[in-house]
């Protein structure tokens, strides 16, 4: 009697297990292929526009998201490649490419462009510059990664992050209301 509760048990363990794996898989998967979507890819695949503005700042008027969220630009990169991956990204978020990109007066809809990263995603360019937001800033009015170096608490950076003025360019020149700093990321 004993060895056949114990199977029965066993049985019940099994298909239960089995179920709960079928259900997780189905839940995390984005497609019939059953590949995982993250966070980020979800946003990324959803987005079907995307907003840039201005707003006042310490270092004149910068490009913003539509949530009045700074942008960023790396030195770093070149018009066609972002240099910023793997730690890099979670510090530093891409800003993905979107089919709508509305551009707020005075921004210029002719310097909005886009690269493809390595991984296959497309990235919001302004005046060929890729597009990042900061984790460190978490709401509007916050330029925390201005002036940061690339990568991350180097002695010899080989780039630097900075806020983006109208014309596209980055604006090199500190705040005078100082700049909490940096994360590390490897």
């Amino acid at each position: 009697m004993k060895i056949k509760t114990r199977f029965r048990v066993l049985a019940r363990t099994v298909i239960y297990l089995t179920v709960a794996a079928i259900v997780l898989a189905a839940c995390s998967s984005n497609s019939s292929n059953g590949s995982v979507t993250t966070s980020s890819q979800t946003n990324s695949a959803t987005k079907t526009s995307y907003s840039l503005m201005t707003k006042s700042s310490p270092f004149g008027t910068i490009i913003v998201n539509s949530s009045s969220i700074t942008l960023y630009m790396l030195t770093a990169d070149s018009p066609s490649k972002s240099v910023c991956n793997g730690g890099c990204l979670s510090i530093w978020p891409p800003v993905a490419y979107s089919s709508t990109i509305k551009v707020q007066s005075p921004l210029k809809q002719s310097l909005v462009g886009e690269i493809t990263r390595s991984n296959g995603s497309k990235q919001l360019t302004y005046n060929g510059h890729p597009l990042y937001t900061y984790s460190g800033d978490s709401n509007s009015g916050q330029y925390n990664g201005q002036r940061l170096s690339f990568p991350a608490g180097s002695s010899s950076p080989t780039g630097h992050w900075y806020v983006i003025g109208v014309n596209g360019s980055p604006i090199t020149s500190s705040s005078t209301s100082g700049n909490s700093g940096g994360y590390s990321y490897g």
